[in-house]
């Protein structure tokens, strides 16, 4: 049961960055380590837009819908956000490292 709605999280987020990302709605020509920081930049926007916007009218709008388009029922389970993470040094340093890069090619 966890698994399953760990998957149904997963799925409602990557359903919401095509939505708001339409890089992201069809097959990529981009080499896979292009791909995954075009994925990760995504994500990162994202973050940011719903820390600065109390309500997203993307994610009202998944809500206010089922998987096939129709209403979904109000009475339904509500998806728990994940309210924090605890950053990892792999992952402080890939941001660091991209930064990085990104500095040096605007300064190119």
């Amino acid at each position: 049961m966890r698994h399953t709605k760990a998957r149904n999280i997963i799925e409602r987020a990557f359903a919401v960055m095509k939505m708001r990302w339409g890089i992201l709605r069809s097959s990529s020509f981009y080499p896979i380590d292009v791909q995954t920081n075009l994925i990760n930049a995504c994500f990162l926007l994202h973050n940011f837009i719903r820390g600065q916007m109390e309500i997203d009218p993307l994610e009202v709008q998944m809500d206010s819908q089922g998987d096939d388009g129709s209403r979904s029922d109000p009475d339904d389970d509500r998806v728990d956000f994940i309210q924090s993470i605890e950053p990892t040094t792999a992952w402080a340093k890939k941001r660091e490292d991209l930064a990085a890069e990104m500095w040096l090619d605007f300064n190119a």
